[in-house]
């Protein structure tokens, strides 16, 4: 057997892709910090479609509060999930994408476009009680991370940990695609693609931003359906599934433009966001594989 025969099912262990799991964890945490005061004005503004709040006077009512910090609301959770995000979102796709035998230069493979949508759905079931309880501290459900967790648990059990996980696993493999096509486009248009060494700062920054708008952009209809949904107050639900929540949204004043409200506030928090984590990740990465293949590389010779 020849030694890259032999190496070809170690690549597919998800142990093997540690670095990119790892070098996800500082892109989480870097684009979470920078991007949650926009995320909380966000929300705030898609929430308002329940107070009959017009699309104009819900973006000017979105910054009616009494202090600044108060736009830091729900960032202990937050920080929670954008840091498993981050590892899910890039070591979940870098597994999937050799498991799939998917190519950095197609994106438009099949292999290419089922690792986003599987990492998506990964991404889904594990931190989607996170995002709930962001969304419910966000609009000022409960005050303490603590007491939602108890409330919600308390009435609803699991279910209740689960409230808009339909819409929100739609938004993030819609997400995912537009995120992953759209910066290996760039990145391979530009020259920063892996093969040929660590990416340029320029290349990723433009890449990671433009990604990031992407993300948002594919996936808001859904995610203004998804906020609407966590932010009820469980058991007392308004909506009694997605398709409820969706028909209810195209009924109100602006039709289907309801279902783009948040994403101007959306789309600025995506581009220094994506920028930023992109720019995490690929600093680290070269670090952590280093590491990886050097330890690699003194096992196999003792």
């Amino acid at each position: 057997m020849s030694t890259a025969a032999a190496a070809a099912p170690t690549n597919k262990s998800v142990w093997n892709n540690w670095p990119h799991f790892i070098a996800g964890f500082a892109a989480g945490g870097t684009e979470t910090f920078f991007s949650h005061p926009i995320d909380t004005y966000k929300v705030r503004v898609q929430t308002r479609v329940h107070d009959g709040v017009g699309i104009g006077a819900s973006y000017r009512q979105g910054f009616s509060v009494r202090e600044i910090s108060s736009l830091y609301r729900g960032i202990g959770p937050a920080l929670s999930r954008g840091i498993i995000a981050g590892a899910l979102f890039l070591g979940s796709n870098e597994y999937f994408k050799v498991v799939l035998g998917a190519s950095d230069n197609d994106q438009f493979s099949l292999p290419f476009l089922g690792a986003a949508t599987l990492t998506g759905v990964v991404e889904t079931l594990i931190y989607s009680p996170f995002e709930l309880l962001k969304t419910q501290l966000q609009v000022g459900n409960h005050k303490t991370s603590r007491q939602g967790v108890a409330a919600l648990y308390q009435t609803g059990g699991i279910r209740a940990l689960y409230l808009g996980l339909t819409p929100l696993l739609g938004s993030h493999c819609m997400g995912n695609v537009g995120f992953f096509v759209s910066y290996g486009l760039i990145q391979k248009h530009l020259g920063g693609t892996r093969d040929k060494g660590t990416p340029s700062v320029l290349s990723t920054t433009l890449a990671g931003g433009v990604a990031g708008g992407m993300y948002y952009l594919v996936g808001h209809p859904l995610d203004t359906v998804q906020a609407c949904m966590m932010a009820q107050r469980y058991p007392r639900e308004r909506f009694a599934n997605t398709r409820d929540c969706i028909q209810y949204l195209l009924r109100q004043p602006g039709g289907w433009r309801v279902m783009f409200r948040g994403v101007v506030p959306n789309i600025l928090q995506a581009i220094p966001g994506g920028a930023s984590s992109m720019l995490a990740f690929e600093a680290a990465l070269p670090f952590l594989l280093k590491y990886r293949d050097g330890d690699t590389a003194a096992k196999n010779l003792e």
